[in-house]
């Protein structure tokens, strides 16, 4: 059965596109079949986080009636796949009109959709075309304040809200308590990613964390969140600790 999740938030930088991989990768490695689809066309990046040269065919031909979705589709190692958005700027004026029909008419599986930050058209066409939303945002004001307005666009829109991923957690005194943030948007927090270095080596390794450090704790976390939208338990491996330290 075919599900399509888009992956929002209110601004950017709040690390929506890094959950967004990570959550496909711990997704796979539940064994659950998906597809990362790069929606952010005017502001493609998919491929730049995973080390992937731009794409001959691409999410914009898919749109213009050039391709056929398979055809964007790459399997990338450790067997993730995504539909790249190209990042020329001769292909970033394309609209996400037809995006619902598209991907619904040739993926499988659960589809993630990496949508461009705040609301827009595009973010209303990546709405319209998803079964759910997962909100990601980070724990300061900002953050949370446009997360609220998407959420309660979305609710008007009659989307169902899977809950808001809070990235960059080190809880300190001046930050938005989880019980705040969901007091604030009336949807439950379902994961706190931690301020964790190894993202930012990933994400320079062009590697997904949870490939590249599979034990620490923001891809601990991604796989607890895996899990949850699974509907499974997740319970990590032992010597969490010395698993770090020494990389078992």
């Amino acid at each position: 059965m075919q599900r399509v999740i888009g992956v929002l938030s209110g601004k950017g930088g709040v690390g929506k596109t890094v959950t967004s991989i990570n959550l496909g990768a711990a997704l796979h490695e539940f064994g659950q079949d998906n597809t990362i689809v790069d929606a952010d066309i005017s502001s493609a990046n998919l491929t730049i986080h995973l080390g992937l040269p731009d794409s001959t065919i691409s999410l914009q031909d898919v749109l213009d009636g050039e391709a056929h979705i398979f055809k964007a589709l790459r399997v990338i190692p450790r067997g993730m796949k995504i539909v790249p958005a190209s990042i020329s700027l001769e292909k970033n004026i394309s609209d996400l009109t037809r995006l619902g029909d598209v991907v619904r008419g040739g993926l499988d599986g659960l589809t993630i959709l990496d949508s461009p930050p705040g609301f827009s058209k595009e973010v209303y066409h990546i709405m319209k075309a998803s079964d759910d939303i997962l909100m990601i945002t980070n724990p300061d004001v900002p953050s949370v304040t446009d997360a609220v307005k998407i959420i309660e666009i979305a609710k008007k829109m009659e989307k169902n809200v899977l809950g808001i991923v809070v990235n960059r957690v080190n809880g300190d005194s001046f930050e938005v308590m989880p019980h705040e943030i969901e007091a604030l948007c009336e949807v439950p927090v379902v994961s706190k990613v931690p301020e964790d270095k190894n993202i930012k080596r990933a994400i320079f390794e062009r590697i997904p964390i949870v490939y590249h450090s599979p034990y620490s704790p923001a891809s601990i976390e991604f796989r607890y969140l895996a899990a949850r939208l699974l509907g499974k338990s997740y319970i990590p491996p032992r010597m969490l600790f010395l698993r770090r330290v020494f990389n078992l």
